[in-house]
Parts: C-alpha cells; structure tokens; sequence
C-alpha cells in the first residue's frame, strides 16, 4: 500500500490546548485536529464515531464539537475519569456556583489546619487518609492531609457530573508536567516517578484554586461551543468485547498503544491511590489490570515461549516474531500477544462498523531488538484476514504518514529497547467489506 502524500496530518503549528483538550495531562495524546479530520471527513453530523481505546478523550471531545455522538472505553478507569469529564457539557453558571461553594469550604478547612498545626493542637476535623504503598515517602504529611481534605469536600457533592469534575481537578494536581506535582515526584505525566523531594511544602490550597479557575473555564469554554444535541457516552472497559449492538457505529476512530511502549500505570497510580474507592478500584487490583492491558510486557516467559512455538498465520508478523525471537523470546512472545489482542479490537470494531464505513488506526512503527516492526503494515494485513474471525474484512482503504511534533507530543515513559525515537506515525484508513 503506497503512502498518500495529498495531504499533510502534521499539524505542527496548530494549538492543541483549547476546549478540554488540556484539563488534564496524558502521555501520548494525538493532536485533536487529527480527531478532526477524520470525524469531518469520514461522517455527518449525528452520526456515531466511535474510539475503543479512547485513552484521554481526544476524539470523544471533538465529536462533542462537531455535533456527532460519541462513544468510548478504555480499560484504565483514570482514563474513563477524563474521557468522561472531559467531553459532559456543565451548566456555566451552576459550575461556577460549585467552584465557589467548594473553594470556600476548602479554603476554611485548610487555615483550620494549619492554625491547629502552629500551635501543635489536636485538629478536631475528621481527616480520612488512604492506606497505599509508600504514602508518606510520594507525599509530604501536609500535603497528604490538605488532599485528604479537599476529597472529604468533593465526595459531599450531590450532582455526580460536578463531582466527577472535581475529581478529574483533583487528579491534575497530581499527575503534571516538569515539577508543577503537588506529590515528591517529578515529569510524572512524560516519565516514570523520579522521587523530587519540593524545595518548599506544595500549597494545596493555593495550587488547587488556580488549577480550578483554569480548568473550569475549560470546561465552560468547551460547553458554550459543543453542539446541544449530541451527546458522548463511556460504555466499557473492553475494546475487545464492546457493549454495543453489530453495523451501529459509523466511524471508528482511534490511535492503540505503541507495541511494548508505555506503561500507563506508572503514573496513574498516584491518582488512583487517592480516588481507588471512587472508581472501584484498590492498589492490588489495579496492579492486577495491567497484566491485560494492550501492549503490557506483563507475560509470564512460559506463556511467550508458547506463543513463539506456533505461527499466529500472517506473514508479516511471524516474520517478525521469528526475528525477534533469534534474539529474545520474551520480547517475541510479548509482541505475538500485543498483536492477538489487536487481532480481537479489530474484529470487534469491525462488527460494530456498519458496511462501506471506515475505521481509523493510528499507529507508529517501532524496533524491537533492532528489529523493525511495521505495525501500520501489520494491522493493514491484518484488516484483510478477518473474515474468518468476523464474517467480514477491513479493507486499506488509505495510508498517510505524518510526523510527530517533539515540541507538543508527550513521549510517553519508554519500556525496554523500543528503538529510537518516535517520529513517524501512520493514519491507516479502513473500509468495512462483506
């Protein structure tokens, strides 16, 4: 398949930040105008997009903006969180109302806490601190306990599209860019934790109540703009396995996670230390839900010494598999289940398409023991053999390769020898055939 050169996905002057786009940081984000292209060319307005695997809700928000309908799901519940917040329209004035009740029964708390704290008195509020691994070596004790505070005052919030939005606030203290983390860490947004212990205690009140305004008028911004009529669903935690009905969906929409590249978890654990009860979700479990994750080096040697041992039955990827195999089984067995699972999110999107529609993969090629992985070729293959699976193909349709913008693109924390850098990725465009 010959790469189109008609025109450029690149993007690389174009703001990325409005409506909710910047609300919350993500490894990884595609541009939004990417969502953009495909949501205006491939549908019409009220029609369905669909993204499987929709990480921080890019394509969901501008499906909002567009005025199609929008489904999503993603197995990370921190990602559900700001899929979700990000793409609900509030009323402005009922969420400025909110901020200002909230702030201000923050702000009381917090200068009665540390009033008691100068004068080393007992602190008669309840404080509720959760329980997790290393609390007090990733968070100072004040900071700890002014967290502990302001989530006591969101859980009181009737109206649950306020307090997810709350959440999603709160989350963003933790989970930033540089050294701006409330937590002894920093980059944790583009890294893995480094523990930074602050030159001085973070001041919870005084950061939340800026990233509050900032994030409000997001949000608000983004309301007065989306169409009234459409509306974005979460609808579950599977991109194998969607709750949803054959030929219902008329775009999907969607960029998988880079073979054996990121660990999410890394950085979302923080969040979820904090707000697990919240997304029904403990530390243990949450460890445990990365073992299924679409790209995880999480397999047991046993399982990948199994998978090498037979042919998964398209040329390009036993070729692969073979190749890296010569050298690291573990990385082979790896990568044949990384394809297995996309093998499944292909057929199900497939099932969910309705005929004649497109699905979009936006994918980057990588090495893997020096060895080169096309994944972009790979799906492409793959799309063509799955009528056996699903009574139906996925046709190449288009390829367009566009380059990454180092300045605005978060590299997301590397995992073993992935190959150097990341600055090529592939718009692979699907058409669903009998």
């Amino acid at each position: 398949m010959s790469v189109t050169a008609s025109e450029s996905l690149d993007f690389a002057k174009a703001k990325t930040n409005y409506a909710t786009h910047g609300v919350h940081s993500f490894a990884a984000k595609f541009p939004p105008q990417l969502a953009a292209w495909g949501i205006k060319k491939f549908t019409r307005p009220g029609e369905i997009v669909l993204d499987p695997m929709c990480g921080s809700g890019t394509c969901l928000v501008e499906a909002m903006l567009l005025g199609r309908n929008s489904l999503g799901a993603d197995i990370d519940p921190l990602a559900r969180l700001i899929s979700q917040v990000k793409s609900t329209p509030l009323d402005p004035i009922q969420l400025r109302n909110h901020c200002d009740r909230l702030l201000s029964q923050f702000r009381e708390s917090v200068l009665l806490l540390r009033e008691a704290r100068s004068r080393r008195a007992s602190f008669r509020l309840s404080i509720d601190l959760p329980d997790f691994p290393n609390r007090d070596y990733w968070f100072l004790p004040q900071v700890a306990e002014e967290l502990a505070l302001l989530k006591g005052h969101i859980q009181k919030i009737n109206r649950e599209e306020f307090r997810n939005f709350f959440y999603l606030v709160f989350s963003s203290l933790i989970i930033t860019k540089g050294k701006a983390s409330v937590a002894n860490v920093r980059d944790l947004a583009h890294s893995r934790p480094h523990f930074a212990r602050p030159e001085k205690t973070p001041d919870v009140l005084d950061i939340f109540s800026q990233k509050l305004w900032r994030l409000s008028n997001a949000v608000i911004s983004f309301s007065l703009e989306c169409k009234r009529n459409v509306r974005a669903k979460i609808v579950g935690d599977d991109a194998s396995d969607l709750r949803l009905a054959s030929d219902t969906v008329d775009l999907v929409f969607t960029s998988p996670p880079y073979v054996n590249a990121i660990d999410y978890q890394r950085a979302h654990k923080f969040s979820l230390f904090w707000l697990g009860d919240v997304l029904n979700i403990t530390p243990r479990s949450y460890a445990e839900l990365g073992k299924k994750y679409v790209g995880t080096d999480r397999v047991p040697l046993a399982e990948c010494r199994a998978r090498v041992s037979k042919p998964f039955g398209l040329s390009l990827i036993d070729r692969v598999i073979k190749d890296v195999s010569a050298d690291d089984i573990k990385r082979a067995g790896v990568t044949h289940r990384y394809f297995e699972n996309m093998q499944k999110i292909m057929s199900e999107c497939a099932r969910v398409l309705r005929p004649g529609r497109r699905a979009v993969f936006v994918v980057c090629p990588s090495k893997i023991r020096n060895i080169s992985v096309p994944t972009h070729e790979m799906l492409i293959e793959m799309g063509a053999n799955l009528k056996r699976i699903a009574g139906c193909t996925l046709v190449c349709e288009d390829l367009i390769e566009r380059t990454l913008d180092d300045s605005k693109r978060q590299l997301p924390y590397v995992r073993g020898e992935f190959g150097p850098g990341m600055r090529t990725e592939y718009v692979v465009v699907l058409r669903k055939e009998p």
